[in-house]
This record gives C-alpha cells, sequence and structure tokens, in this order.
C-alpha cells in the first residue's frame, strides 16, 4: 500500500487553522501555514495591520510567498525551526513539516520585531522594494511588538514541537484506518467465519482505542504558549517533556494490549499536566500492588475514567480535589479503582450509569469514554470482568474495575514469586 500522500490529503486545514487561534491568543504571534511552494493555505491568524497591508498588494503578496518559500527551505534542509527576517524585516520562524521523510509544507510565526542587539546575524530575505521608506508602510511598522531573543526561541522550539506532535497523530490515526479498511475488506472476501470473528474483535478494540479528546490537545497547546508569554520556561519545559511522552505513548503502542505500568505511566504525565494547568487544584496519588504491574488491559482503557474524575469531578469544584488509583488483590479478584472526591452526582444517577454500562447502550449521563473502556474490558475478559460505579452527590465518585482469576495473575507475574 502506498502511504505517500499529498498534504492536501495529509493536512487538516481546520486543524491548524485552530492551532493558530489558541497560538496567537496566547503569545500575541501570528501564523499561517504555507505550502512547499510559499503559498498560504487556509488563512493566517493575527496578522498585523502592517502585514495585512503587504498582502494586499500584489508586490507585497508575491514578496511574502518568495520569503515563506525561501524560509520553507531553509528550515527543511535545518530540519528545526528557521528564525530570519521577511523581505519587509520583520522578525518570523518557519517550522517546517515533515511526513514520513517528504516535507509537506511550512508553518509560520511571527511578525514581530526583535531587539537587535540580541542577535549578532540574522538571515534576511530579499526584497526589491524598501518598504519602510513609504509613510504608510512606516507608520504600522512602528506599531508593532517587540520581543526578546528568549521569547521568540521559545516559541520556536515550542510551536515545533505542537505542530509536528500533531501532525504525526494524525498521519498514524490515518494509516491505521487505512489498514483497518483494507484488513475488514480482505476478511469479507475470505468469508472465512473464524478469521472473521477473530480480525473483527481486534477492530472493534482498535477503533475504540483511538478516541482521544482533541480539546485536551488544545489546552496544553495554550498552557504551554502562555508560560512561554510570561517566560516561565522551566515550566513550559516542563509541560513539552510531560506532553511528548503521552503523544509517543498514544502513537507507537499499536497492540491493543499494554501493561498496566505502561498505563498508569501515561495518566501519570496526564494528571502532572493537569497539577500545573489549575494551580496545585488537582492532586492525584497511586496505590498500586507490584504484582500487578506487568498484567495485561486494553491501551487506553483507564486514562477516560481519570480524565473523566477529573473534567466532571474535579474541575468544577471550587478548591478542587484528589484523584486516586489503586489497583490490588483482593480475594482472588484483581480490584482496579479510580476515586475522586469531587462533586459526586446523585446516587440514583450512577445506578442509572450503572444499568446502561450492563446493557451497553448509551445516554446522555454516559460519556463515550466510559462506555468504551468497558467494551473492551468486557471484549478482552468476558465474564471475568465487571464494573461498579458508586458516587454520593458532594462526596465524589468510585469506579471500580473487577477481574477474577488472581490466581492466574500471580502465577504469570515473576514480580510476585
Amino acid at each position: 500500500m502506498d502511504y505517500e500522500l499529498q498534504y492536501r490529503k495529509v493536512i487538516n486545514l481546520e486543524v491548524f487553522r485552530q492551532i493558530q487561534e489558541s497560538h496567537f491568543i496566547a503569545t500575541g504571534f501570528a501564523s499561517v501555514f504555507a505550502d512547499e511552494y510559499g503559498n498560504e493555505l487556509g488563512g493566517g491568524s493575527g496578522y498585523c495591520d502592517f502585514c495585512n497591508l503587504m498582502q494586499s498588494r500584489p508586490e507585497g503578496k508575491e514578496g511574502c510567498r518568495l520569503s515563506d518559500y525561501l524560509a520553507g527551505e531553509r528550515a527543511r534542509k535545518l530540519g528545526k525551526p528557521y528564525i530570519y527576517k521577511c523581505h519587509a524585516g520583520l522578525i518570523d520562524i518557519a517550522i517546517p513539516i515533515v511526513v514520513q521523510g517528504h516535507f509537506m509544507g511550512t508553518m509560520l510565526t511571527g511578525q514581530v520585531k526583535c531587539i537587535e542587539s540580541e542577535f549578532e546575524t540574522l538571515d534576511k530575505m530579499p526584497s526589491k522594494k524598501d518598504w519602510l521608506q513609504d509613510p504608510q508602510y512606516k507608520k504600522l511598522y512602528d506599531k508593532i511588538e517587540t520581543a526578546s531573543r528568549k521569547r521568540i526561541e521559545a516559541t520556536a522550539h515550542t510551536f515545533f514541537l505542537m505542530v509536528n506532535s500533531l501532525v504525526e497523530k494524525h498521519i498514524s490515526e490515518m494509516v491505521q484506518e487505512q489498514l483497518l479498511a483494507e484488513k475488514e475488506k480482505l476478511i469479507r472476501e475470505t468469508q472465512i467465519r473464524h478469521e472473521l470473528e477473530k480480525s473483527l474483535k481486534e477492530a472493534q478494540l482498535r477503533a475504540l482505542q483511538q478516541q482521544i479528546n482533541p480539546h485536551f490537545i488544545f489546552n496544553i497547546l495554550n498552557s504551554i504558549s502562555v508560560l512561554v508569554r510570561l517566560e516561565q520556561l522551566d515550566k513550559a519545559q516542563a509541560v513539552i517533556g510531560a506532553f511528548t511522552k503521552m503523544l509517543r505513548y498514544s502513537l507507537n503502542k499499536t497492540n491493543t494490549l499494554v501493561s498496566l505500568e505502561e498505563e498508569l505511566e501515561y495518566i501519570s504525565q496526564y494528571l502532572f499536566i493537569q497539577n500545573l494547568r489549575f494551580g496545585n487544584r488537582i492532586l492525584y496519588e497511586m496505590e498500586i500492588d507490584p504484582c500487578l504491574s506487568l498484567i495485561k488491559i486494553p491501551f487506553f482503557s483507564l486514562q477516560p475514567l481519570v480524565e473523566n474524575a477529573v473534567i466532571h469531578g474535579l474541575e468544577p469544584k471550587e478548591d478542587g480535589g484528589k484523584v486516586k488509583i489503586s489497583a490490588k488483590i483482593e480475594g482472588k479478584n484483581v480490584l482496579i479503582s479510580v476515586q475522586d472526591n469531587g462533586l459526586g452526582i446523585p446516587e440514583n444517577e450512577a445506578r442509572e450509569i450503572q444499568n446502561h454500562l450492563s446493557l451497553e447502550s448509551g445516554s446522555h449521563r454516559l460519556n463515550i469514554g466510559m462506555l468504551n473502556v468497558h467494551k473492551r474490558l468486557k471484549l478482552l475478559y468476558g465474564d471475568d470482568y465487571s464494573i461498579q460505579i458508586q458516587s454520593r452527590e458532594g462526596f465524589g465518585t468510585v469506579v471500580n474495575i473487577i477481574i477474577k482469576k488472581a490466581d492466574d495473575i500471580y502465577e504469570k507475574n515473576i514480580a510476585c514469586r
């Protein structure tokens, strides 16, 4: 199968538009996506009056296109962000977007002035005209914000990581969907009942585990950008590191099953970021029996429960609270719990959610993440698995996952011998 895709199939311009808007709101830096020839696509965000005037005139627009093209080529060859002066003299940053070895285009951000003494040398793109000789342009140029070198370089680094991580995630999902579609087609053509049942089960698991909340990604982008703008670079780097680990886990774990230890490491990074975002209003604790660290669970099967506890239980609560994840052997069962001391829900609503889970049907109170967790664990463990929900309004919620045959787990887990 040929996965060499053109950028129009690969690059989701609407997603890039949302990234641009969030980036501008948080940092004040304008941004736009340009193809490999320097043509700006999807419209820019946060353009200053100087650049809007430049874009309104054919000679200025062509100068911008040539600048974008040359800077994109330079960034592609460097394989990293390229800081330079555009043809009109403003600081811009070119972020190369490379997918499976193919250059797809450039994200450009900037449209600011710099403190000249902080940069020994800066490449300037060629120009047929000195735009600042025109009083109209000069007046608008003088109003443009001046940014420090530290802020410019931090923005370049952050934007580079964010943009390419999101593109890689999008490509990975596309490839997985295409592989899954081809696999299902082959199954239908062969009409082998045993293989059909086996592959459809795997297809169900893979399809369910791909549902990752895009709003969380944009919240992280905003948080990092704000930290950069406030020059809290240590915190920004910590969030970038945690988010990179999360993306690496979600992109690399193509198997349907992971160890409990791997899933909890992902959750630790998620909770670390939430703790930083909400100024210690979101606390967390983990209490895990070492004997259970290697047991297998479906990929991304606990994170939705933790996310649900944070978003619906703790975030709306004025003084925040704590989420606790525990895993232990209780009798002959494995008990995995996600507990929060948040807002909770009335007991009758908790019973209603429990009933819908038993019937594997949706409801307005049952989010898709929890239903998917239930379905995937049911597919894996069958009747040896059950889920229990207990909640009390004003006191919090507990979700218990129960897996039978604890003796088998002890025998297979070398950590318990």
